[in-house]
């Protein structure tokens, strides 16, 4: 006797679908230039879900690898599952990020290097739900720096040529001794302006103390881990320095190799506003339906 119909209009989550590919599709671009992605483990569930670009520092794809914990360990080096294994566990039980270099064996026998982040979140109860975290190919600056460890030839070598910036400074005194041409490039510095700097002057003012402290107790090869470095231009970027001990024409230095991880960072952020945007949105959604029926 009739036909009942139900019309809404939908412009306004079309829009906001598009933004979202949009901004999908420039995390992903971000990722790969930076060579990090992201992934996400439900600890109920077990399920792992990993981006494009872990697959591709697998150098595997969704298609021939099933992703979950015990499979991501069992693609780690093998003397390095147990210490990774660890590091995720203290992590959990402590409440704590953990950010850890190790091993990966990939499938045609090769060995990478990547660097690893996560935190965890939890219930009201205390009980871990999710970890999220991200993985970055760091093979070119760990071979780097392990290549350094082997001869002054292979290093004078690296050192001028390497695309990576790379700096030497006098351990006691922190007094610049040297820098690469990809430094003076990155940093806008001429050699002149490095030789009148020491290594605190390229640090931000909150972080010259906590910096000085920490270089003058290196000992040995340390990933320094996260700081920011002042360019000749007054930009502020995010930085990882890897160092390790030296003896540079007499005198006793260590050798940095820097990692410019900016736009890591922003990609970092952009995760974790995209996982926000999500929530709020599968909230609106459940909110609408629940009206509509």
């Amino acid at each position: 006797i009739g036909i009942l119909g139900v019309a809404r209009e939908i412009t306004k989550l079309m829009k906001a679908n598009k933004a979202l590919e949009e901004s999908e599709a420039k995390l992903k671009e971000a990722q790969r230039i930076a060579k990090i992605g992201h992934w996400e483990l439900d600890l109920i569930t077990n399920h792992l879900s990993w981006s494009d670009e872990i697959f591709y520092i697998f150098e595997t794809s969704p298609e021939t690898f099933e992703a979950s914990y015990e499979a991501f360990l069992n693609a780690i080096y093998p003397d390095d599952r147990e210490i990774v294994n660890n590091a995720y566990a203290t992590s959990i039980k402590n409440k704590i990020p953990y950010n850890i270099d190790h091993r990966l064996l990939v499938p045609n026998g090769r060995i990478k290097y990547v660097n690893e982040k996560c935190y965890t979140e939890y219930d009201k109860d205390g009980k871990p739900v999710r970890s999220i975290g991200t993985i970055q190919d760091i093979t070119e600056q760990k071979l780097i720096a392990n290549a350094l460890q082997e001869s002054e030839w292979r290093y004078r070598i690296l050192f001028e040529q390497n695309p990576a910036p790379m700096l030497i400074y006098e351990r006691i005194t922190l007094k610049m001794l040297a820098v690469n041409e990809a430094f003076i490039q990155h940093y806008g510095y001429s050699l002149e302006d490095v030789l009148d700097l020491s290594l605190i002057d390229l640090y931000t003012e909150d972080e010259k103390e906590p910096i000085r402290e920490v270089a003058k107790g290196l000992k040995g090869y340390k990933d320094v881990g996260e700081w920011h470095h002042i360019r000749k231009d007054g930009s502020i970027i995010s930085i990882i320095a890897r160092s390790n001990d030296l003896l540079f024409e007499g005198q006793n230095a260590r050798v940095a190799v820097i990692t410019d991880v900016t736009e890591r960072k922003i990609a970092e952020e952009k995760i974790k506003s995209m996982n926000i945007e999500l929530e709020e949105r599968v909230s609106k959604r459940t909110e609408q339906l629940a009206v509509v029926n």
